[in-house]
């Protein structure tokens, strides 16, 4: 997943001038759902995927990569993107989501059957982790 938030970072950057966290991770999930439900279990998918993704209060979430940047709280992430062609194909789900709000973003991760099913786990803060398939 390091190199698709790399490409989403980047994207991030040069679209909207800068990205935070909370933003980072919801288009991180939203667009990887969105290409697997698009192309399936293709090779992209099972070199990306790293069993990271669990649902929380706000919905669907990256827990790795959420840690990684949570340090910038709801201020920019200052690290610099990197374009990687080879996720090209994630772009339009990514530009996507970039034009969507934060709100919208987050109401479309909680518009899951697995999240309403686990309302229950999720607000006495339990893990709910997800599998790909689940996606």
């Amino acid at each position: 997943m390091n190199t698709l938030v790399e490409h989403i970072l980047y994207l991030g950057q040069e679209e909207k001038g800068s990205i935070n966290n909370l933003i980072l991770n919801k288009v991180l999930c939203l667009s990887f759902r969105d290409y697997f439900h698009d192309y399936g279990k293709n090779e992209l998918v099972q070199e990306l995927y790293d069993n990271g993704f669990e649902i929380w209060s706000y919905g669907l979430a990256h827990v790795k990569q959420y840690r990684e940047y949570k340090h910038f709280g709801r201020f920019a992430i200052r690290k610099k993107g990197i374009y990687h062609e080879n996720l090209s194909d994630f772009d339009a789900y990514i530009h996507k989501w970039l034009n969507v709000s934060l709100r919208e973003m987050v109401m479309e991760a909680q518009n899951y059957e697995l999240w309403r099913t686990n309302i229950d786990k999720i607000q006495k803060g339990k893990q709910v982790r997800i599998s790909l398939e689940s996606i």
